[in-house]
């Protein structure tokens, strides 16, 4: 269930918080809107369409993208 993941993330986010890992100035839930958006926005059009979708450059594009994002 997709409120069982979103509470998951959420709580990664808060803990990489407190650990100063994550910058304290970010939403949290707006950052898990963000995250989960994301994933489904870079697979959409190839699942709506058929297309291959390239697992290991999507993944690391968005990874790269959310993860350089809010370092601290």
């Amino acid at each position: 269930e997709v409120r069982v993941y979103t509470a998951n993330v959420l709580e990664i986010i808060r803990a990489g918080m407190a650990d100063g890992e994550i910058r304290e100035d970010i939403d949290p839930g707006l950052l898990v809107k963000t995250i989960f958006g994301t994933i489904e926005h870079a697979c959409l059009a190839e699942i709506i369409f058929g297309r291959e979708l390239d697992v290991e450059k999507t993944t690391a594009a968005v990874t790269h993208i959310l993860f350089k994002g809010v370092e601290k």
